[in-house]
């Protein structure tokens, strides 16, 4: 947290103007309290710096590959990532100090000489983990001053809650979790008079066991109390123990250690107070409304809810009935019986006290007092537990044991009845947290990259908490997805947080250089501040924050609606069967629910949110007027299509609320692509890769996601989906049958904020979207003529539907709906071609409903991907294709054809995917296999391929990781080369843009990686990935397509090996599963061959974002050696060893090698990968507990003989389902220089 708030502070990036002033400011109503703290207290990370000029490899030279990459010197290599405790700072900077006149809760005090450092940050409070200090004195010296310590621990805590969920937090929670010790602590468990030491346990242990306690204890030493007066035996006589008589139950000196504690912990609890930086409950309203909720995981517990009634004058205990499920929506449960207590009732002090009527009847019961008393009770049992000696204690000895330590709490906290009391249950103080969360949410998704726009519950794209008035508690299936404005902050993934926990991979620590302003006033002044600045204006950065807001109320509202749709079918399927669901909300009446958090259902909702993205100031010129009228337009038109509607109410609001977004952005974006500036313009074409730093990039994905909600749903929504498709494609809104000749419009800021992939979607779906309305007008026509003619009283004969379209076309004489799209298509080809706009697989996807051979639709249009990735328009044996041929057709994979009946019945998939049954008693695979495992058996046991003339088959074995491992061995191969991965950036670059390709260090790629190669309206490169790193990037493939396979195998061991060598001290989990596959990638690599590596490179180079995936289902390979099959366990082992193979697929996971995106991406659907971190940090922790060491080289030699490896790639496909076009792309590709193939199950009559 304190990196976070000092780059946000500090960094040149993220500041605004010429006067360079900061995104958050007190002037503009930012609480900087906490922000400003904790930037003073932030230390940089000092990363050592590679080495250079020297190769260490236990290669020798003649099988050294050609490549250098890189050099290691082990003295330099041990050097530790250090993260230091600095010197004290100084004050905060005048400028960031609040203005005279401010409250004085609003500001910190920030007084005392102390340091904060990373473990602080990161939310843990391991004071002893040898990966943080630099050296033993500085971890020494670390306990010295007692004030620096005090005032880190603090902070510590703060930084503690705000990972948690909250709101409100107990102290008694808070001080078992953070502050009390553990029984391992005490010297003697019958010594009373046990002193704590202010520094880590020595107590000696014996054993690996006893020293991973110490560690583990000594985690808890950050939270200990540092200094102990000595106290004799007497003296605690005469205190503890006599109220606390009864040692056989108690263990004193257990006691009196967290005792100590209690002290430590109320002083940091009131100076949070003090600081501003907590509060408790504002009234006696507020602490009602809070301690009364049932919800799961409430303030208070049910049985302690139940004795505030008591306290409140009710006559007899609730019962437990009232106290139902949380989940539930029924009024018993979300009835808050503390505050209707509260409300019905008047105490007898006010009653007597004078006073008018009005008064009289706004005075509610007080309960603060009754919480406090509550909350102690909890915790001097919770103390007296810890202490007991015994598992077990009597109620009655707990009970005066409870209270012997409440009367000891009550001494150090103070009386609970006044006004000023000790607050037990506090929470963060909103205006200083807001800031906080909004500097956090700015740097998160700064580090997502252009290629995860989209949130989940992982993800920083998320709305402030309380943003909206609307009552979450009755929203269904919270248990599943969250809703917009929740405290689902808690769930957030930090990369940085996680990269000091060894949790996640952060390789480009390097490539990222801070500007930072503190240290150096001028860093700033020899770049171009408008390049490097991020936003370009205040209100730029303002309607980007709105515009994540809005992000996070689409994608709930997508994710909701489809549950609920799924919940219905999945009802309707039970009707019939005996089946009883607890969990069933179906029943739940939703009408008082409402999922329109920004109430734009309504005039005023909508006008609100144009004007608050409207705040750029060229925007304002142009008036709003023109466009609230477009929009209530537009908005009129979805009545009519909702009319008819048989969903439920619920379900209904959550496409209308899409509706209306999609309406909002469309109008929106439409009037900003024409009316831009050519200063702003240059700007956005200077740095495409930061469009997920534009609201106008965040909007349009958003539209990209709504319209689907407009192709649900009929009678006139194509049209609208058609003008929504318009305004992502060419800015403008229009009908394609406005075009005069087909005249594709140009644009040049809409191409900035869309992916080339998502863009070749739209294309497609601008496509059918136009056929549909164009059937859909045409059908109408056709029914009023009908009319007509009904009303003149003529009366045709029957006639079928298809004969009536051809009665109307002639009459009409105009061309069908299918030609005017053809036409349409053709004129999108010429255009979107020759610029590279769009993938090649989206070309093919358009010229199919041109009906002719894909060689004769594009004959004069030049394709410069296809160019320089080798696209094959045709087979060898269709160039002799008849000119006249209206049948579409391009090239075709080789297919192997298999017979396989699916062992479930199709009555019974329920979307499920199919199982069948294997053939081999020797199978890895127990019980049913799906259709990859089936397909890898055929081809493992020689069924598939079948090949004329015959060769030896068989003995294909693998993995089913669609590409996982191919992608791998890229990010291996070219990590310090070309990405700059681990060893800097490279030298040729420009600065100027690498200083916002790199934007914060734990991204995940460098930015411009998801730029794919294009050319603009001027025809000229884009400034992508392939276009900035072309030179770099032919160097690099040139030489890994002239290695032979040793070579290849080589090289893959030396780049893990040089990589080993410098991180072998930290190692992440990306180099432990890199070392742990090394020998099988250098497999993969030989059989795969250099040439086919370099042309698979090529492909992630041009346009990472689309092909990253895609790749074939199966990689498989074998190895032969004098014309028999090698046993890869024996030979290779790892994952190929029988004992491994189980592990091996355990820790799989095929969507780990996907840099800076995931695998669903830009196809315009919502990802909810549930249970992803679980299984990602379980299995991450499984590798980091095993010894880090390099295993032996892969010598291509097998008893003496060479071995030659062979590599195959299989797309699977069972009876029902066909080829993707970008998989068909693929094959094409791979088929050029290898084995690529389709292998297709169809099922036998049965």
């Amino acid at each position: 947290l304190a990196e976070i708030c000092h780059a946000i502070l500090w960094d040149a990036r993220w500041r605004v103007g010429q006067q360079q002033k900061r995104l958050l400011a007190w002037e503009k109503g930012d609480d900087l309290s906490v922000i400003c703290t904790l930037a003073e207290r932030y230390i940089p990370i000092v990363i050592p710096k590679p080495p250079s000029g020297k190769e260490t490899s236990s290669l020798d030279k003649e099988s050294s590959p050609k490549i250098e990459v890189g050099g290691s010197d082990q003295d330099e290599f041990n050097q530790t990532i250090t993260t230091t405790v600095g010197a004290t700072p100084s004050a905060i900077d005048k400028s960031l100090s609040a203005p005279s006149g401010r409250d004085s809760t609003a500001t910190a005090s920030v007084t005392a000489d102390s340091h904060l450092n990373d473990s602080s940050v990161g939310g843990r409070n391991d004071m002893t983990d040898p990966n943080i200090f630099s050296s033993d004195d500085e971890h020494a010296n670390i306990g010295d001053d007692p004030e620096k310590e005090s005032y880190d621990r603090r902070l510590n805590l703060y930084c503690r809650l705000f990972y948690r969920k909250g709101p409100y937090f107990r102290v008694d929670d808070v001080f078992n979790k953070y502050y009390r010790g553990k029984d391992k602590k005490m010297q003697a468990k019958n010594d009373a008079s046990f002193e704590p030491s202010n520094s880590a346990v020595t107590t000696e242990t014996s054993g690996k066991a006893g020293a991973e306690e110490i560690e583990n204890d000594d985690r808890k030493s950050f939270f200990r109390p540092q200094k102990k007066k000595k106290t004799d035996k007497s003296v605690e006589n005469n205190g503890t123990r006599n109220t606390i008589c009864d040692d056989t139950l108690i263990d004193m000196g257990m006691l009196q250690l967290q005792l100590d504690e209690v002290c430590v912990f109320v002083e940091d609890w009131r100076v949070l107070h003090k600081m501003g930086f907590l509060r408790t409950f504002a009234d006696e309203e507020e602490c009602g409304k809070t301690v009364g909720k049932t919800t799961k995981n409430g303030l208070l517990k049910q049985d302690e809810q139940r004795q505030i009634l008591q306290l409140l004058g009710c006559k007899k205990s609730q019962k437990s009935s009232n106290f139902q499920k949380t989940n539930s929506n029924s009024p018993s449960s979300s009835e808050n019986l503390v505050w209707k207590q509260m409300t019905c009732q008047t105490s007898i002090e006010f009653i007597a006290s004078p006073g008018v009527p009005a008064r009289r009847r706004g005075c509610v019961l007080p309960v603060m007092k009754h919480v406090n008393a509550t909350v102690l009770n909890s915790w001097a049992k919770s103390i007296v537990l810890k202490a007991s000696k015994k598992e077990c204690i009597p109620t009655a000895n707990l009970r005066s044991l409870a209270m012997a330590v409440k009367a000891k709490l009550l001494e150090i906290v103070g009386p609970i009845t006044l006004v000023d009391a000790f607050p037990c249950c506090s929470r963060l103080r909103e205006p200083p947290l807001n800031a906080l969360r909004r500097c956090f949410r700015l740097y998160l998704c700064a580090t997502s990259g252009p290629g995860n726009m989209r949130g989940d519950d992982n993800t920083a794209w998320k709305s402030l908490p309380e943003s909206h008035s609307k009552d979450l508690t009755k929203l269904p299936l919270q248990h599943l997805i969250h809703p917009p404005g929740s405290n689902s902050w808690n769930k957030i993934s930090c990369p940085g947080k996680d990269h000091r926990f060894k949790i996640t991979s952060c390789n480009f620590l390097r490539a990222h250089e801070p500007l930072d302003l503190e240290c150096n006033q001028d860093c700033a002044k020899k770049y171009d501040r408008k390049l490097i600045e991020v936003f370009p204006t205040f209100e730029s950065f303002s309607a980007w924050e709105l515009t994540v807001d809005l992000r996070a109320n689409v994608d709930y509202l997508m994710i909701l609606r489809d549950l609920l749709r799924y919940n219905e079918r999945k009802r309707l399927r039970q009707r019939n069967e005996e089946h009883n669901d607890d969990d069933n909300e179906s029943d739940v009446d939703f009408e008082s629910v409402s999922v329109d958090f920004k109430e734009l259902l309504t005039p005023n909702g909508r006008e609100k949110m144009l004007r608050k993205l409207c705040v750029d100031v060229e925007l304002k010129q142009l008036g709003i007027a023109t466009m609230l009228e477009n929009i209530e337009n537009d908005v009129d038109k979805l009545e009519a299509g909702f009319a008819g509607e048989n969903n439920s109410r619920l379900d209904v609001e959550c496409d209308k609320v899409l509706a209306v977004i999609a309406i909002i952005a469309l109008h929106t974006l439409a009037v900003c692509s024409i009316h831009m500036s050519e200063e702003r313009l240059f700007l956005y074409e200077k740095r495409p890769w930061l469009r997920h730093l534009r609201w106008e990039g965040c909007l349009a994905y958003i539209l990209w996601d709504t319209i689907k909600t407009l192709e649900s749903k009929l009678d006139g929504f194509y049209e609208l989906a058609v003008k929504a498709l318009g305004v992502l494609l060419f800015g403008q809104v229009f009908m394609p049958s406005e075009l005069m000749n087909n005249t594709i419009p140009a644009a040049k800021l809409m191409p900035l904020l869309l992916s080339r992939r998502a863009r070749g979607k739209a294309y497609e779906r601008l496509t059918l979207d136009y056929l549909h309305h164009l059937r859909h007008k045409r059908q109408k026509e056709q029914q009023k003529e009908a009319r007509m003619q009904m009303k003149e009283g003529t009366k045709e004969k029957r006639t079928t539907k298809k004969r009536k379209s051809r009665d109307l076309a002639e009459r009409q004489k105009g061309p069908t709906p299918n030609e005017m799209v053809a036409s349409f298509n053709q004129a999108l080809i010429e255009v979107c071609a020759q610029r590279a706009q769009i993938p090649f697989s989206a070309i093919r996807t358009l010229a199919r409903r041109l009906k002719r051979p894909l060689t004769k639709t594009m004959k004069g249009t030049k394709s410069p991907e296809a160019v320089e990735l080798g696209h094959r328009y045709s087979n060898d044996s269709d160039v002799s294709l008849s000119p006249t041929d209206t049948r579409y057709s391009d090239w075709t994979p080789t297919t192997d054809h298999a017979v396989a009946n699916s062992i479930t019945m199709d009555e019974d998939l329920g979307g499920k995917r199919c199982s069948y049954i294997g053939f081999e008693e020797n199978s890895i695979n127990i019980g049913s296999l799906n259709v990859e495992e089936l397909a890898m058996e055929f081809y493992r046991t020689g069924r598939l391929p079948v090949v004329d003339p015959p060769v030896k088959r068989g003995g294909w074995v693998g993995w089913h990781d669609e590409g996982g491992r191919v992608r791998q061995l890229w990010r291996i191969l070219s990590s310090s080369t070309v990405l700059g991965m681990d060893f800097g950036s490279i030298d040729n670059m420009q600065t100027l843009e690498m200083a916002t390709i790199h934007l914060t260090p734990y991204q995940s790629a460098p930015f411009d990686l998801h730029c794919g190669a294009e050319i603009n309206v001027d025809m000229v490169a884009r400034r992508g990935f392939y276009e900035r790193r072309k030179r770099v990037i032919e160097a690099f493939l040139n030489q890994v397509a002239s290695l032979k396979p040793f070579e290849v195998a080589d090289l893959v061991y030396m780049s893990v090996q040089n990589r080993f060598l410098f991180a072998s001290e930290h190692p992440d989990p990306t180099l432990r599963r890199d070392i742990k596959q090394v020998r099988s990638l250098s497999l993969l690599a030989a059989g795969i061959g250099g040439t086919l590596l370099s042309a698979i490179f090529r492909c992630f180079f041009y346009d990472y974002r689309h092909y990253s995936g895609g790749l074939p289902d199966l990689t498989l390979v074998r190895a032969l050696s004098e014309g028999s099959i090698v046993h890869l366990g024996e030979w290779v082992g790892e994952g190929f060893h029988p004992d491994n193979q189980k592990a091996e697929n355990v820790l799989e996971d095929r969507d780990s090698e996907f840099l800076g995106c995931n695998k669903v991406g830009d196809s315009g659907g919502n990802h909810m990968r549930r249970g992803q971190r679980k299984t990602e940090r379980s299995s991450d922790h499984q590798l980091s507990q095993e010894k880090l060491t390099m295993p032996p080289r892969l010598d291509l030699t097998w008893n003496g003989s060479p071995v030659t490896v062979e590599c195959m790639f299989s797309e699977v496909k069972s009876a029902n389902d066909r080829l993707d076009a970008r998989q068909e792309d693929w094959l094409n590709i791979l088929d050029i220089h290898g084995n690529a193939r389709v292998c297709k199950f169809g099922a036998k009559d049965k």
